[in-house]
C-alpha cells in the first residue's frame, strides 16, 4: 500500500533495477495487450466515421470552425455533439497532418489510458493483483476495444470519466481538495466530449468524498460544493459560449430544434432520448419523422431489390449474401424489423446484430442478445464486488468503500439510464460503463482474498453468486443461436471455472476446517478466474479479425460471411460511390466568387467531398436533412449575393440517403423547378439512362441531380 503516499503519481521515466521493475511487469504486460488490441489493423479502418472526419478537416482550417465544431469549412452548421473529442483529433491532425491514423491513433491511446486509470484507482485502495485484474478485464472487454478503433467520441469520453474516477479515488484516500478539483475538471470535460453521457460518473464522486474522505465534515461539505461548481462550470462552459454567441456569428447547432446547444444536450439528446420521443431518423423538429411513424423512413423509400453483388475482396465479413435492402414494413419474428430499420416493441431502434439495436428496455437489457456480447461478460461479478464491499463495511467510511461508491455509482447510473432509455441505444454506448465494471471486478477479487485470509464464511454468498451468474451470462452469450458453433468449448470452460472457484472458496472459508490452504485457494480462484477472461478475449480477437466498422462499433465474432450484402458485420453500411473527384473538379472550375462549392441536403452527401477537397459544402438540413436551418427567402438571398450556385439533390427525396428531411425540403424546394439541370455527362462518369447517377450518401445507391442556380428566376 505504499501507493497511498502519492496517489496522483504518474510513472517516471527512469532507470530502475530488475527487482524494482518486477512489481510493475504485470501492468506493463496488460497495457501492452491493450495497445495491441486497440491498434490491431487500425490502418485498415480508413477515415472511420466520415461525418466526424469531415468535421475535423473543417476544424483544421480556422479557429472559428475549431471552437464551434463546424461540420463544414464554410461554418454553416455544426456537428451534433460538443467538440472535446474532435478537438483532440484536430490537434493531432495539425501536428501529424490530416490522415486517417492521425484521427484514429488518439482514440486507441485513449483506450489504453482508460486501462491505466482503472489500474491506478484500484491500486490505491486494493492489492496489486486486484488492480491488475481490473485492468485486464477492461483491456479485453469487446466494446472497449471496438470503440478504440473508431473516431467517434466515446473513447475520449470514457478516458475523461476514468481519469475523473482515478482522481476522485485519490481525493477520497488523501482528503486533498486539489485531487477533488482535478477529478471535477475531468468529469466536466466528459460533458464537453458527449453531453449528458459524461454525467454518470459525477454523483459517485461527490457522495464518496462527503462520506469517506479522511478530513473534517466542514471541509468535506466545502469540497463537495466546490466539486459541483467546477463540474458545472467546466461541463457547461462550451454550451454557454455557443448559446451566448449571436446566431449570425456561429454555425447553426446541428440536430437542434431551436439552434441552442442547451436544447440539443438536455432535450433532444437528453429527455427526448430517454423517453423515446426523438426518432432515430426522424426530423429534429418532428420526432415521428415525415413518414408519420416514430423515427422511420417514409413508406417506399427502400426498394425491395437485393443489393447488387459486390467484390469479395471488399471490406471484410459482409453479412448474409443476397439479403434484400432494409425494408421498414417487414416485421421480424420477436419484434423489430428483420434485417431492416425499425423500432422493436417497447422502444429501441435498430438493425439486429449490426451495431444498431439495443433491444427492449428493461432490467435485463444489458445481457440481451444484442448487448450481452459487448459488455456483460463480467457484470454479475462486478455487482457482487460492489455489494460485498458495502455489506462487509456496513457503510463505515473507508478508502475502499469510497472507491466502491465512485465506481458503483458510475455503473448504476449509467446502466440504469441504458436500461430505461426508449430511444436509440447503440451497443457502443455501453463502453461508457466498461471502466466501472472492470474496477468493481478488481475490488471483488480483493474482497475474495480477504474472505480467504479471514475465513469468513458468512459473506460467501456474494462472490459465489457473482461467479455462478457470470458463468450463466457467458454461457448465454456463447450458446446463443448464431454463436453455438463458434468454439463451443468456451461455454463449458466458463461454467467449469466458476464451479471450481466456488468449491475452492467454500472449502477454504469453512469455519474450523482446513481443507486447503489459503495460498492454494487463492491461486485456484485466480487460475479458474482466468478462464472467465479467455472467452471475451477470444470474442474480441475474432471480432477484430472479421473487420472493424468504426461508424457503429460492434463486436461480432460469429455468423459472418464475406458475401454480397452492403451491410457490414460490426455496424455500418457500404455506399456505392460515383466519381466524386470529377464532380469536385467541375465545380471548382465553374466557381467564381461563391463561398460554398455546392449545397447538399444532408451530411452524408457532403462528407467525402469535404474530406478529399477541404471545400465548403452547404448542408441545408444538417446531419440527416431535417434541421430547419435556413428559409427559402434566406437561401434565395445567398444565391442572389453569389454565395452559392450549385445544388446536388437526391432523386429519392431530401435527407440523408433519401430518408426524407423537412429542413432540406423547405429550404430548397424551388431548386428543381427554377434552376437549370446540369447534364450528368459534364460532371459525373457512369451516368444512367435517366440522366442521374449513383453517389455516396445513403444505404441505397441513391441517384443525384446537379442544378445550376446562377440564373435563378425572381
Amino acid at each position: 500500500m505504499t501507493e497511498l503516499t502519492s496517489p496522483l503519481a504518474l510513472p517516471q521515466l527512469r532507470r530502475i533495477s530488475g527487482r524494482r521493475f518486477a512489481p510493475h511487469a504485470p501492468i506493463a504486460g496488460v497495457l501492452a495487450l491493450s495497445g495491441v488490441l486497440n491498434g490491431w489493423a487500425l490502418g485498415t479502418v480508413g477515415w472511420g466515421n466520415a461525418y466526424y472526419a469531415a468535421a475535423v478537416r473543417s476544424m483544421t482550417q480556422s479557429w472559428h470552425n475549431f471552437v464551434f465544431a463546424s461540420f463544414e469549412p464554410g461554418g454553416f452548421v455544426s456537428v451534433d455533439k460538443p467538440p472535446l473529442s474532435l478537438w483532440v483529433q484536430t490537434l493531432s491532425a495539425k501536428v501529424f497532418g490530416f490522415h486517417p491514423l492521425s484521427l484514429l491513433v488518439p482514440q486507441a491511446v485513449a483506450g489504453v489510458l482508460s486501462v491505466w486509470f482503472v489500474y491506478r484507482a484500484a491500486l490505491m485502495v486494493a492489492s496489486r493483483s486486484a488492480a491488475v485484474i481490473a485492468a485486464i478485464v477492461l483491456a479485453v472487454t469487446p466494446i472497449h476495444v471496438m470503440v478504440s478503433h473508431s473516431n467517434n467520441l466515446d473513447a475520449v469520453l470514457v478516458c475523461m470519466m476514468a481519469g475523473a474516477a482515478w482522481a476522485g479515488v485519490a481525493a477520497v484516500v488523501s482528503g486533498r481538495l486539489r485531487s477533488l478539483a482535478l477529478s471535477s475538471v475531468l468529469a466536466g470535460l466528459a460533458m464537453t466530449a458527449k453531453m449528458l453521457a459524461g454525467v454518470p460518473v459525477m454523483p459517485g464522486l461527490v457522495v464518496a468524498f462527503v462520506w469517506c474522505a479522511p478530513i473534517g465534515w466542514r471541509r468535506r461539505l466545502l469540497g463537495s460544493l466546490l466539486s459541483v461548481l467546477i463540474m458545472a462550470s467546466v461541463g457547461l462552459s462550451w454550451f454557454a459560449l455557443v448559446d451566448l454567441t449571436p446566431a449570425s456569428k456561429r454555425p447553426y447547432v446541428g440536430s437542434s430544434v431551436t439552434n441552442s446547444a442547451f436544447q440539443l444536450a438536455f432535450e433532444r439528446n437528453g429527455a427526448n432520448q430517454v423517453d423515446g420521443t426523438q426518432g432515430g431518423f426522424g426530423g429534429a423538429g418532428d420526432a415521428r419523422g415525415p413518414g408519420g411513424r416514430a423515427g422511420l423512413p417514409p413508406p417506399g423509400q427502400f426498394p425491395g431489390a437485393a443489393v447488387p453483388a459486390l467484390p469479395r475482396s471488399g471490406p471484410l465479413g459482409r453479412l448474409l449474401p443476397g439479403v434484400p435492402l432494409p425494408t421498414p414494413t417487414t416485421p421480424a419474428p420477436g419484434g423489430g424489423f428483420g434485417g431492416g430499420f425499425g423500432r422493436p416493441p417497447g422502444g429501441g431502434f435498430g438493425i439486429p446484430r449490426l451495431g444498431f439495436n439495443g433491444g427492449v428496455p428493461g432490467w435485463s437489457r444489458l445481457t440481451n442478445t444484442e448487448l450481452g456480447s459487448q459488455i456483460a461478460w463480467f457484470l454479475p461479478l462486478a455487482l457482487s464486488g460492489g455489494l460485498l464491499t458495502v455489506a462487509r463495511r456496513r457503510l463505515r467510511p473507508s478508502a475502499l468503500l469510497g472507491a466502491s461508491v465512485i465506481f458503483g455509482g458510475w455503473f448504476l447510473v449509467g446502466a440504469g439510464a441504458f436500461s430505461i432509455t426508449k430511444g436509440i441505444v447503440h451497443p457502443y454506448y455501453l463502453s461508457n460503463i466498461g471502466p466501472p465494471a472492470a474496477a468493481l471486478v478488481g475490488i471483488c477479487w480483493h474482497e475474495i482474498r480477504s474472505l480467504i485470509r479471514d475465513r469468513q464464511r458468512a459473506w460467501l454468498l456474494f462472490p459465489v453468486a457473482g461467479l455462478m451468474a457470470t458463468a450463466v451470462v457467458q454461457w448465454t452469450v456463447l450458446r446463443r443461436p448464431d454463436s453455438v458453433s463458434w468454439r463451443p468449448w468456451l461455454a463449458w470452460m466458463a461454467v467449469a471455472g466458476a464451479a471450481v472457484a466456488t468449491v475452492a472458496l467454500v472449502a477454504t472459508c469453512g469455519r474450523g476446517t482446513r481443507v486447503i490452504g489459503a495460498r492454494v485457494a487463492g491461486a485456484t480462484v485466480v487460475g479458474v478466474g482466468a478462464l472467465l477472461v479467455i472467452a471475451p478475449l477470444m470474442w474480441t480477437q475474432s471480432s477484430l479479425a472479421n473487420g472493424v466498422t468504426p461508424q457503429l462499433p460492434y463486436a461480432q465474432a460469429t455468423g459472418l460471411d464475406s458475401g454480397r450484402s452492403g451491410l457490414q458485420p460490426n455496424g455500418g453500411f457500404t455506399f456505392p460511390a460515383g466519381d466524386q473527384k470529377r464532380l469536385v473538379t467541375y465545380l471548382q472550375a465553374q466557381r467564381t466568387t461563391e463561398r460554398w462549392l455546392v449545397a447538399v441536403e444532408s451530411a452524408g452527401q457532403a462528407e467525402s467531398i469535404i474530406i478529399t477537397s477541404g471545400e465548403p459544402v452547404m448542408t441545408l438540413g444538417g446531419f440527416i436533412g431535417s434541421d430547419q436551418i435556413i428559409t427559402e427567402a434566406q437561401l434565395r438571398a445567398k444565391i442572389d449575393e453569389r454565395q452559392i450556385r450549385y445544388f446536388l439533390v437526391s432523386a429519392g427525396g431530401f435527407g440523408r440517403g433519401g430518408f426524407g428531411g423537412a429542413g432540406a425540403t423547405n429550404a430548397s424546394s424551388f431548386v428543381s423547378t427554377e434552376c437549370a439541370e446540369v447534364p450528368a455527362t459534364t460532371w459525373q462518369s457512369g451516368s444512367t439512362t435517366t440522366g442521374e447517377t449513383s453517389f455516396a450518401g445513403g444505404p441505397t445507391s441513391a441517384s443525384f441531380t446537379l442544378y445550376d442556380c446562377r440564373d435563378l428566376r425572381p
